[in-house]
């Protein structure tokens, strides 16, 4: 049995912090203990650790009505009256309400009080039943002053892409500044380019636009810990998104799908749907998928985002060694039907999570 780690919690309904003791039972990490946080110590307590499910150890009891030992996995706790003044029930571990708390940034960083979660508690709707309000997303406004991220845009048969000015403005209001190429700059520009920025945006098309040298200094930009964000969409719309895809994770996106569709959170493993309360699915509950899109052939570290109306994987996102990436097989987002559920929201969650401030640390400029 390994030695003891904690894992921070927020409870989506009340705002109250918990910390959750756990410990490795051969190759699965169980709740030992449970304790509730005062705001001071939340803001001082970072995960140590993050998974994806929990289950609590036998020295605690299991949920008093089901019998379950998921963490965050039961409804029966759903009925009670909860407010910042209810006194702290053990019971709460096993309540949907409460969720991970994946910030790992003190208070004064750039995400919002609600990072993490998907379905924001009393929070006004928009028509798509979003949280209505830049409150809600990831980023505060102005959170990412002087974070810079650059975009090679090679798809431009339509001018309605034109310098992508919802994405661009959508970004600048979290204080992002973006470099836009049309096209991809010669290698020397680009290495300049990338000498202070924090993420990469690469926008493909049905043609090879980059040489090995550019996929060299992409690859070596990605390895250092900076964001990477690889936009496809339906074949044959992922020439270079296959060739960065090929050599960073050994995989590839394939495909035509009809999409078009509003979808909701992924109600079950598989599922159609967004994954829930994930730092980039912050405030979504509703999202568009996209016109027609690309299925992203997911790998052991390439893990599920977005999953499509067909079932299909349309991202999937990449978090191992302290590094970041999403890829994408939708990026008619971008510029179709914008105003769409949740596409606003999204792109600045992505860019967010992807300026990585777990590891480097924050600095507003």
């Amino acid at each position: 049995m390994n030695d003891t780690k904690i894992i921070k919690t927020i409870c989506a309904k009340t705002g109250k912090y918990f910390a959750l003791e756990v410990k490795q039972f051969g190759g699965e990490y169980r709740v030992v203990n449970m304790v509730e946080l005062s705001g001071d110590e939340a803001d001082h307590i970072a995960s140590e650790i993050r998974v994806k499910a929990l289950k609590s150890a036998e020295n605690l009891l299991p949920c008093s009505r089901c019998g379950s030992r998921t963490v965050m996995g039961c409804a029966c706790a759903r009925s009670a009256k909860c407010s910042k003044n209810t006194p702290y029930r053990f019971q709460c571990l096993y309540c949907k309400e409460m969720c991970f708390d994946n910030t790992g940034v003190k208070a004064g960083g750039p995400y919002t009080q609600w990072a993490g979660i998907s379905n924001i508690p009393d929070a006004a709707k928009d028509r798509f039943g979003n949280a209505a309000g830049s409150q809600y997303d990831l980023a505060q406004d102005g959170g990412f002053q002087g974070y810079k991220i650059v975009i090679l845009l090679t798809y431009l048969d339509d001018n309605s892409i034109g310098k992508l000015p919802y994405p661009i403005d959508a970004l600048s209001k979290k204080g992002f500044s973006v470099t836009l190429f049309s096209g991809v700059p010669d290698v020397n520009t680009l290495c300049r380019e990338l000498a202070d920025a924090c993420q990469l945006w690469y926008i493909s098309d049905k043609s090879r636009h980059i040489t090995d040298q550019h996929v060299d200094v992409i690859q070596d930009f990605f390895q250092q810990g900076y964001g990477l964000y690889i936009w496809g969409d339906n074949d044959p719309f992922y020439v270079d998104a296959n060739i960065l895809c090929n050599r960073i994770f050994g995989t590839t996106m394939s495909g035509n799908s009809q999409g078009n569709q509003i979808i909701g959170v992924q109600a079950h493993q598989g599922g159609s749907g967004i994954i829930t309360n994930h730092l980039i699915t912050t405030g979504l509950t509703n999202f568009y998928e996209g016109i027609t899109i690309a299925e992203v052939q997911t790998t052991k570290d390439l893990q599920p985002l977005i999953y499509g109306s067909n079932g299909k994987v349309v991202a999937a996102y990449y978090e191992k060694e302290q590094k970041r990436a999403i890829v994408d097989g939708g990026f008619t987002r971008l510029y179709c039907k914008w105003n769409s559920a949740g596409t606003d929201r999204y792109v600045v969650n992505a860019a967010a999570w992807l300026a990585n401030v777990e590891r480097f640390g924050y600095s507003k400029q």
